[in-house]
């Protein structure tokens, strides 16, 4: 059901979830299943506009990487 009041009346953190994947077989078939997360904070980010959806991790957080680290760890399988 769509909201009431679909407007954006308060400002937000901009956030990144972002996982490292494993690729394995589960049941004859490939999965990917996550083994790391990290959660970044995009409003440290310097960005500029890049066309592919896989970036190194330099590219992607450059070097305000650590100020914008929220929190990481291992993922729950």
């Amino acid at each position: 059901m769509p909201s009431q009041h679909p407007k954006v009346t308060q400002d937000t953190l901009p956030l990144l979830l972002a996982y490292e994947w494993e690729k394995t077989l589960r049941e004859d078939n490939a999965a990917f299943v996550p083994t790391r997360w990290k959660l970044i904070a995009l409003e440290y980010l310097e960005v500029d506009q890049k066309f592919k959806s896989n970036q190194s991790n330099r590219s992607l957080y450059g070097k305000y990487g650590k100020s914008a680290l929220l929190s990481e760890g291992k993922a729950k399988n």
